[in-house]
């Protein structure tokens, strides 16, 4: 389903609320909609605890049995066909303390190379415009961003060293991480990034990092780039939102800019003179 829109809620800012809002509840309502689970709750199975887990295993199964370790659960969550719980188990990865923050990036890394590789052809989720595979693969970035210094460390060598979207997606998440050494290749995305909604966090991105040098490149974005998603509304019908240029535009209104929303419903920057 597309995003739906209803009263003030602008559809990239919207889709990006994970970004801001970093309770664990409000990520795991948003990572329900993945699965088509609506605005329900997730399911409660998938929040239990590896411990809790492992005490009912052992209390029914084989009391003998070796239990898998931390770094082999969580490789079981991540690769395997329960979506919410593969998101659910990436978001709270960073959390964790019985996984070290290079390996919690390793495995991340891992996970973004085989959405792009093995694409989640399922429902999309409720509540945005993005795909199955879409959605994912921003949870993911959103995840990568949430690392500790030495996670994200191994996020920057991928950055610099890896192609293709795995390094754009490495690229994104330093900047969610708040690093201002990612400005340049945020620039580089948004004026080359064959990929729509990296272009739209680019973008989202400059502005929340203050890049004032990414105004022209901004400014080109918000009034030339092509990305079109179709949403729905929820009185009925169908539209057109531009998330790059919406996205473009709200960061330069950030960087000191004024913008103006049309009657065509369109932002626009306007003239000082």
């Amino acid at each position: 389903m597309w995003h739906r829109l209803g009263g003030e809620d602008d559809p990239v800012i919207t889709k990006r609320a994970l970004a801001r809002v970093l309770g664990g509840k409000v990520i795991l309502a948003g990572l329900a909609l993945a699965a088509g689970c609506g605005s329900e709750a997730p399911d409660p199975e998938h929040d239990r605890s590896a411990s809790d887990i492992q005490g009912e295993a052992a209390q029914v199964g084989a009391p003998n049995a070796p239990q898998p370790g931390p770094v082999a659960q969580v490789e079981q969550a991540l690769t395997g066909p329960d979506r919410p719980r593969r998101l659910q188990t990436a978001w709270s990865l960073p959390d964790r303390t019985d996984v070290d923050p290079t390996t919690q990036a390793r495995m991340l890394l891992e996970a973004v190379e085989e959405e792009i590789a093995d694409p989640d052809t399922g429902r999309p989720p409720e509540g945005t415009y993005l795909s199955a595979t879409e959605w994912a693969r921003y949870v993911y970035t959103l995840a990568l961003g949430r690392l500790d210094p030495a996670g994200l460390e191994v996020v920057r060598q991928t950055a610099g060293d890896a192609t293709g979207e795995l390094a754009e997606r490495a690229t994104l998440a330093l900047a969610y991480a708040g690093d201002s050494t990612a400005v340049p290749g945020l620039v580089i995305l948004l004026e080359t990034s064959g990929t729509g909604d990296v272009r739209s966090d680019a973008a989202y991105l400059l502005g929340e990092l203050g890049a004032v040098e990414a105004i022209p490149a901004l400014r080109r974005a918000a009034e030339n780039d092509p990305y079109v998603a179709r949403t729905e509304r929820l009185g009925g019908g169908w539209t057109e939102i531009y998330p790059v240029k919406t996205a473009a535009m709200r960061s330069l209104e950030q960087l000191g800019l004024s913008v103006e929303l049309g009657e065509d419903g369109q932002y626009r920057l306007i003239d000082p003179s």
